[in-house]
């Protein structure tokens, strides 16, 4: 009887291992699974074959278990909500995952087809990342510019940041080392693709593999044969971009490196700073918080750049987690360290120890690891192979064969009804905004009253009341905008834009001069608040005190020279207009930045200050050639278009488009909108 019972179970475990395959796949080249099937055949498959019995979980088993929960937890206290939920939903998915896997790899066919499947993709993958970067490497030198360093941002293969593709080919060298067969011309490809990144994280992390490689691989043969294809690999890159990898290899030769160096030093400093002096250091601030938490002390600067990554895994763990979360880290990291000094003997276990010391290594330039669901995916597996051998001793009990499927499905039928109530919401916000865009007010407050009274849709829904005010005049639109803020300003006290949008839209369209006062002064280097305070000033005859606000503003983001209120002063007060010019046009670059040369010279291109203005613009451009406004300034055509719009899409116009003129609302929008999907998991729009 155990016999046939286990033939018969072959089959399943054969078209399983199929399906987890394709799921790799899919998580690779971030397929849309809207109804999210992935995961309830995943439950289906969980049931099927039996998940392990509790009593004889491994160490790492327990540790993701409780890794799990604990995500599931942080949801009910987290800063961002919506984000919180989806880390917890995925990290409850990829434990399914693993949980299915642990019992596959036990099983030689079935281990051998979800190997052989995922490579397919995997190359695939790769293939088409390459093929890209000599698509991209074509559109760089077509445009004129010299090197590819530069332009690393515009190099996106399978949608992914280069960053983070550098963090997937690092862990794919672990999944490699699994498949055994024709690994030479699969360690060659993926050995390309990191050098062709230039990231230098990605190149840190594939020296830490190889030093690791050649010091606990005790076969020569196979250290000579990596030694070989990471130096083919090498010279293949430095024969065609010799320029490009010196600068990678260099680390910190160019300006640009140096200053992102320093932005990750500062970011770790300010972290930790804001970390203890924090209230929710036990626990954490909740999964997907680490830009919310920071965003004060770091993202109120206009003239730095919004990034939403963590310059490390630690301060995103200790921010998001709390002390307890990390802790649980320590301790799962201790216990993957602890299995694999153990089981040292075994070759798979060393290579997989290399690999995840290199991916330690990439994380400790920038925390991509659990924002990229490949990643977290192809880690768990690997943890899952590595304990294939004790799976023979684990014996599956009939009463807990229906528990965690059972405890899976209800958290998959909460996050669906959870996911339910998110579309809807934004379905009725989308339009909502559309039927303000056509003038229709009576349509955009039906829509956007459906919504639920939770932060995000307050803030917007409010943001909908302001623009019914500005369509028909009606005082009571303001009245609920005013009261749809306040309610979420008590929800979300820390969200200091929802304080602006108080001072600034809240009585009547009449900017609260002291609030905006306090904002301006505790964020001095924020120019949305500036160029607020210096609006209202200027509204209220206060002109000399509003010049040196709108000075300040324009200095840190010079678009704003572009908005209805630069241009209406321009139509009605020429003399003050010209007071505006005069002064703008005495600004000078306090030290040798390329983001300050272009800042100062764009204001004097605006004030018709026209050689002045190319002189900065190629100061600016000689440093940081993918500035693309200075290239538009400068009549670089070809050159603006590419880093406009990249090396797939093109302008539909032969000639520059017009430059949109800007107003208070458009300029919020550009300032908040990427803080707010983040933050919120809802887009700031339609």
């Amino acid at each position: 009887m155990l016999g046939t019972k286990k033939n018969l179970l072959f089959p399943t475990y054969n078209i399983i291992a199929l399906f987890m395959g394709l799921i790799i796949a899919a998580k690779l080249f971030r397929v849309d699974d809207n109804y999210y099937l992935g995961e309830l055949l995943s439950i289906i498959a969980l049931l099927a074959i039996g998940p392990l019995s509790i009593k004889r979980w491994s160490g790492i088993d327990i540790c993701l278990g409780v890794i799990s929960v604990y995500d599931i937890v942080s949801c009910c206290y987290s800063n961002c909500t919506n984000p919180s939920i989806q880390v917890a939903f995925s990290s409850v998915s990829f434990f399914i995952f693993y949980l299915i896997a642990r019992k596959l790899f036990a099983d030689a066919k079935a281990e051998k087809i979800l190997l052989i499947t995922s490579s397919v993709f995997v190359i695939i993958g790769v293939c088409l990342g390459i093929s890209l970067f000599f698509l991209f490497q074509k559109s760089i030198k077509d445009a004129g510019f010299e090197g590819l360093y530069h332009f690393r941002f515009l190099y996106r293969p399978l949608n992914y940041y280069v960053n983070q593709w550098g963090t997937i080919l690092i862990i794919l060298l672990g999944w490699i080392c699994l498949i055994r067969k024709y690994t030479s011309v699969l360690f060659f490809l993926l050995f390309l693709s990191i050098f062709l990144c230039f990231s230098r994280g990605a190149y840190l992390a594939l020296g830490g593999f190889l030093i690791l490689w050649l010091f606990f691989i005790p076969s020569w043969k196979e250290k000579i044969r990596m030694l070989i294809i990471a130096v083919a690999s090498l010279i293949f890159v430095f024969l065609f971009y010799p320029k490009d990898c010196l600068t990678t290899l260099k680390m910190n030769s160019t300006t640009s490196q140096q200053k992102s160096s320093m932005v990750r030093i500062r970011s770790t400093q300010v972290a930790l700073d804001t970390f203890c002096a924090g209230s929710n250091q036990l626990f954490g601030y909740g999964n997907g918080s680490y830009t919310f938490v920071l965003d004060k002390a770091i993202n109120q600067d206009s003239r730095q750049m919004y990034t939403s990554f963590a310059p490390n895994l630690p301060i995103k763990l200790l921010i998001e987690k709390g002390i307890i979360g990390f802790c649980l880290y320590m301790c799962f990291f201790f216990i993957i360290a602890q299995y694999l000094w153990k089981n040292r003997d075994i070759r798979d276990t060393r290579a997989v120890f290399c690999v995840f010391c290199a991916v330690f290594i990439k994380e400790m330039t920038q925390a991509d690891f659990l924002n990229i669901q490949f990643v977290w995916l192809v880690f768990y597996l690997q943890l899952a192979y590595l304990q294939r051998n004790d799976v023979s001793r684990v014996v599956a009990v009939d009463k807990e064969k229906f528990v965690l499927p059972s405890l899976a499905i209800i958290m998959y039928i909460c996050w669906c009804m959870h996911s339910f109530l998110l579309k809807r919401n934004m379905g009725l916000c989308s339009k909502a905004f559309i039927a303000i865009e056509k003038a229709n007010v009576g349509e955009a407050v039906r829509y956007i009253e459906q919504t639920s009274q939770q932060l995000p849709y307050l803030i917007l829904r409010g943001w909908i009341y302001m623009q019914c005010y500005k369509v028909d005049k009606n005082e009571e639109y303001v009245k609920k905008a005013q009261a749809a803020w306040w309610k979420a300003h008590q929800c979300q006290p820390e969200d200091i834009h929802i304080e602006y949008l108080l001072n600034a839209y809240g009585n009547g369209c009449q900017k609260n001069i002291y609030g905006l006062k306090e904002l301006s002064k505790k964020y001095p280097y924020n120019s949305l608040y500036s160029f607020a305070l210096g609006e209202i000033l200027y509204e209220e005859n206060r002109k000399d005190e509003a010049m040196n606000f709108l000075i300040k503003a324009i200095l840190y983001t010079p678009t704003i020279l572009r908005t209805e209120f630069i241009e209406n002063i321009k139509e009605h007060d020429l003399i003050y207009f010209q007071s505006l010019r005069k002064k703008l046009s005495a600004l000078r670059p306090m030290d040798i930045d390329a983001n300050e040369m272009a800042r100062i010279g764009y204001i004097a291109y605006w004030c018709g200050n026209t050689k002045e203005a190319r002189f900065y613009l190629r100061k600016a451009i000689e440093e940081f050639p993918s500035l693309s406004t200075p290239q538009r300034l400068l009549g670089n055509k070809k050159r603006y278009q590419l880093l406009k719009y990249g090396f797939f899409q093109k302008s539909s116009t032969s000639v520059y488009p017009i430059e949109e003129r800007l107003d208070n609302d458009l300029l919020f929008i550009r300032f908040y909108g990427k803080k707010f999907q983040n933050w919120y998991g809802i887009p700031f729009g339609k």
